[in-house]
């Protein structure tokens, strides 16, 4: 509720230590992710799916890792 990094249930519901959900090197590469999102790669599981049909974030986030993995 407040914006801060904290241990209490249900704002850190996994307990990650300083609330983090993931790590990045200093040019903002992702090392490390925590929100699964692995959890929205259809359209109806996002919250608002009935009124808004776009692509999931979690699908985003997949293509996007595919991507630059080509690029490699």
């Amino acid at each position: 509720e407040t914006g801060l990094p904290t241990q209490n249930y249900p704002d850190n519901p996994n307990g990650s230590l300083h609330a983090i959900a993931g790590i990045c090197d200093p040019k903002g590469r992702i090392l490390g992710m925590m929100p699964h999102f692995e959890d929205a790669v259809k359209f109806f599981h996002e919250p608002n799916w009935r009124r808004n049909k776009k692509e999931p974030d979690g699908l985003k986030f997949f293509k996007n890792l595919i991507a630059f993995a080509k690029t490699l």
